[in-house]
């Protein structure tokens, strides 16, 4: 039998004999590279040619995934408050100052590209574009689409004397650009237009959306079945990012192509997209105001809530419509209300500012919920594509024998100028419509 003793010498043996092995053959390479220096050159370079095919035919080195950055609350890029903070704090982060007083302009998509602000750029689209964001925030400044007429812009001039990178004739490549080199991936503008609408087999035929008179008429049944189905009027134009929700992307992508939203708009005799979603945020305000003064007030509609307190109390969507409406002290005396705080004080904000006179929340809200159902009624083109302040000829003709009484209340309330100004209707009294 062999000896426990033995055996571990026998193992110290063998690893020695390895280790010998390994240093007498590191040895012999390194005299072969003294005494030959050019072969020892030839045999390095094939063995990294080998590793670099080895690599590119798939055997990648180890990547490291990039830390995730912290993720906004659900529900934040759908106010547009938080979209106008996050471009001014862009701005400022570029060095450029926007007087607080005033909105920031909307950057283009080469500048949101290149500042990888790809959650502001996907926030604008779901929005329903520039331009209806331009409008959300007070006719913001929209940066042009060219990049020649955008280094132009006041704005754009001090981003470019900031940043060694950027020049005034060639337009910033992409982060995707500047890290393939590829600076002639964007080709010409034909090509880029060819390639945009190519089209997939869950869209219509090639060469279907061949005129404006197609995308209209595509449009107007697609506005036939919204109103049987969500019970919106025919006559109001959906947004962009309300097509791409209903699986519609095809026709977004062709009102986009023969024009954009409010060219095609215009040509179908639409009421634009802007127009009816302020009437309807305001019907909805008047709604959660009512809502809100029966369940704390005591059905007292004449009090104004404090802000401070909506979010504990449940009501964050009648905050977000206050704030977008002017703020609370605006909206107050525009519906006639008195601010809860004034009237414990003993004194009356009405006084302090402009007054709009009397008013009622219940006829606020009859009163928008009629101008919704005679627009249901209507079939495009309109001959006057706007949403106007009904006449006394309207209530009469009108199935609703309540619709009268409102006639009684407008003269109380001021009129029908005065109250076609308080509810953001369009005062046409010799309108056909």
């Amino acid at each position: 039998k062999v000896s426990h003793r033995s055996r571990a010498l026998c193992i110290a043996m063998h690893w020695r004999r390895q280790f010998a092995f390994s240093l007498l053959a590191s040895n012999i390479l390194l005299a072969d590279c003294l005494i030959n220096p050019l072969a020892c050159h030839v045999r390095c370079s094939t063995a990294l040619e080998t590793s670099n095919s080895r690599e590119r035919s798939g055997f990648r080195p180890t990547q490291t995934r990039k830390t995730q950055g912290e993720r906004k609350s659900a529900g934040y890029w759908k106010d547009i408050g938080n979209i106008e903070k996050e471009i001014r704090n862009q701005w400022v982060s570029v060095k450029v100052s926007i007087p607080s007083d005033q909105p920031p302009p909307i950057p283009n998509e080469s500048l949101l590209n290149y500042w990888k602000r790809n959650d502001i750029r996907n926030a604008i689209y779901q929005i329903g574009g520039r331009e209806v964001l331009s409008a959300e925030m007070n006719g913001a400044f929209l940066v042009p689409g060219k990049w020649k007429e955008a280094s132009e812009t006041v704005w754009v001039k001090e981003v470019i004397a900031n940043d060694k990178f950027l020049d005034p004739e060639v337009p910033p490549l992409s982060p995707q650009q500047a890290k393939t080199k590829r600076e002639d991936s964007m080709g010409t503008t034909e090509s880029r237009h060819r390639k945009r609408w190519i089209q997939t087999s869950a869209r219509k035929q090639k060469g279907f959306w061949r005129s404006e008179e197609v995308v209209i008429d595509e449009l107007y049944k697609y506005l036939s079945n919204r109103r049987n189905a969500r019970g919106l009027p025919a006559v109001w134009m959906p947004r962009g990012n309300e097509l791409n929700d209903a699986g519609r992307n095809d026709l977004h992508q062709a009102i986009a192509r023969f024009g954009g939203s409010n060219a095609i708009c215009k040509k179908a005799g639409l009421i634009p997209s802007r127009e009816w979603h302020y009437m309807e945020g305001l019907y909805e305000l008047m709604i959660e105001l009512k809502a809100y003064s029966d369940e704390f007030f005591d059905g007292n509609y004449s009090l104004f809530p404090t802000v401070y307190t909506l979010d504990e109390q449940g009501y964050e969507r009648l905050k977000s419509l206050i704030g977008y409406f002017g703020g609370q002290k605006f909206v107050a005396q525009r519906l006639g209300m008195t601010h809860v705080s004034s009237k414990e004080d003993g004194t009356d904000n009405q006084t302090e500012q402009i007054s709009y006179g009397k008013f009622d929340l219940d006829f606020g809200i009859d009163l928008l919920e009629f101008v919704r159902q005679e627009s249901m009624k209507k079939n495009p083109p309109l001959k006057f594509p706007i949403i106007a302040m009904p006449t006394f000829r309207d209530f009469l003709r009108s199935d609703d024998e309540e619709a009268v009484k409102l006639d009684s209340k407008i003269d109380e309330y001021g009129g029908y100028e005065n109250v076609a100004r308080r509810m953001g209707l369009a005062y046409a009294p010799n309108s056909p419509q």
